[in-house]
């Protein structure tokens, strides 16, 4: 005599559920990693540019990288718009804000930075502001250290 090992249908169902049950609850907390890992970059990329734009100035006697008079940073031409920090090597390479996957960057301010759109062409704005310069990124707010989408 021959017994069937198979699964009935009520078995496979249960499995079907319980596999359903287990990813509603996991999906929302994949989502949030992933938006903590992107301003977990976007800090760490705000803070590299910072220091480097820091070290341009120290070696240029307090000039900003965007008054150089052969490459400066803020025109398209090269590099994006990263000009002589990325042309002289204070920058490895221009840098990829994690939110919009963009690397070009413009001159314009916080607020228009902070509320642009994930789908921008671009990935950050910097403002003179006296003799400092600001670097913001595009869709992100380091005041409350939240994304435009959130």
């Amino acid at each position: 005599m021959r017994t069937d090992r198979a699964f009935t249908i009520l078995e496979v169902m249960i499995v079907v559920v319980t596999l359903g049950i287990l990813a509603v609850l996991v999906m929302p907390q994949l989502a949030s990693a992933t938006e903590d890992a992107t301003r977990t970059s976007i800090r760490g990329q705000l803070q590299m540019i910072d220091k480097h734009i820091e070290i341009y100035k120290t070696a240029h006697d307090g000039a900003l990288p965007t008054s150089d008079a052969n490459d400066p940073m803020g025109t398209d031409a090269n590099n994006n718009g990263w000009g002589v920090m990325v042309s002289l090597s204070y920058l490895k390479e221009q840098p990829t804000n994690a939110y919009t996957r963009n690397t070009r960057v413009t001159e314009g301010s916080f607020a228009d930075a902070r509320d642009m759109a994930q789908e921008t062409p671009l990935g950050w704005h910097y403002a003179v502001i006296g003799s400092r310069l600001d670097v913001y990124a595009i869709g992100y707010d380091p005041d409350t250290d939240r994304l435009a989408h959130e």
